[in-house]
């Protein structure tokens, strides 16, 4: 995606997947780093897609956002909230223990 919106270098931001699995169960992944070398204009990350996201079959909701806080007040410095994109997992894989070994299938609208 484009690295700056609103004058501001999202790779200064700390970036966030929120979603809601099919079963509307609600979760936040935080984007742990940013490929910003590769292309420098675009901002790239990864999204490590495990078990609360494909437990169940059907519809998945996800947004991005990203967001700056002034590290001495707190103050919300900036904030930015995408539209909902939607996909489909096509075959859930819940488990007994929590662990989802990946096999699930995903897709993208």
């Amino acid at each position: 995606m484009d690295r700056f919106y609103d004058n501001v270098d999202l790779s200064q931001c700390i970036g966030a997947i929120q979603f809601r699995n099919a079963k509307n169960e609600e979760y936040i992944y935080i984007i742990p780093a940013y490929d910003i070398v590769s292309s420098p204009n675009k901002i790239i990350f990864a999204w490590d897609i495990q078990s609360p996201v494909t437990k169940y079959g059907g519809i998945v909701q996800f947004a991005l956002k990203f967001f700056k806080i002034d590290k001495t007040s707190g103050e919300l410095l900036y904030e930015l909230n995408t539209l909902v994109c939607k996909s489909k997992v096509l075959v859930g894989w819940a488990s007994k223990n929590g662990v989802n070994h990946n096999y699930n299938q995903f897709t993208v609208d």
